[in-house]
């Protein structure tokens, strides 16, 4: 069975739908602003990467000189990058939270590209995911540190911090348990 980065367009599934974020819930019954950005935002990025020109560029950067979580975090890199220029461009501005889920969701989406390609053993696909993220967050750093005030790169890195530090404490806690 051919991959998915290998079948013809017209046979290619329909983007999944993203996960709901923690911290973007709204109340029931009231509208929540920013889940609905965050929701058209991750929707509009995972359209591009099912498209023909998303499948395209993952195809070429799967092929770059680098480990499969290196070259996943490049591709998802640039497009949390875009991302992130492009809304700077429309004077508006991200929170660098929802800019963190959105590359976390990428990460994984990408990835699971790359395992329907062969590229990603599926025993290896989440500490894959997990490293591609961390790549790709430190290419937005790269990317943006000319356009974000200092406080904005301040909240990403403690953000990345405290999520690295629970993932940490994770591991630590299935050693223990093992």
């Amino acid at each position: 069975m051919a991959g998915l980065l290998q079948m013809p367009q017209a046979q290619q599934p329909a983007a999944p739908q993203p996960a709901q974020p923690q911290g973007l819930q709204a109340q029931p019954g009231k509208p929540n602003p920013q889940k609905e950005f965050y929701q058209r935002l991750i929707v509009m990025a995972l359209k591009f990467l099912y498209s023909e020109q998303g499948v395209q560029m993952i195809q070429q950067g799967l092929k770059m000189p680098g480990s499969p979580a290196e070259n996943i975090g490049v591709i998802v890199g640039r497009l949390a990058q875009k991302i992130v220029m492009d809304v700077k461009e429309q004077g508006k501005q991200l929170p660098p939270l929802m800019v963190i889920k959105a590359t976390l969701e990428l990460s994984q989406a990408v990835t699971d590209l790359a395992m329907e390609a062969g590229v990603v053993k599926k025993e290896e696909a989440n500490q894959v995911a997990q490293q591609a993220f961390y790549e790709g967050m430190e290419k937005v750093g790269q990317g943006t540190k000319k356009v974000l005030p200092q406080e904005e790169r301040q909240e990403y890195q403690s953000t990345i911090q405290q999520i690295d530090q629970a993932d940490q404490a994770a591991q630590q806690k299935r050693k223990g348990a093992a």
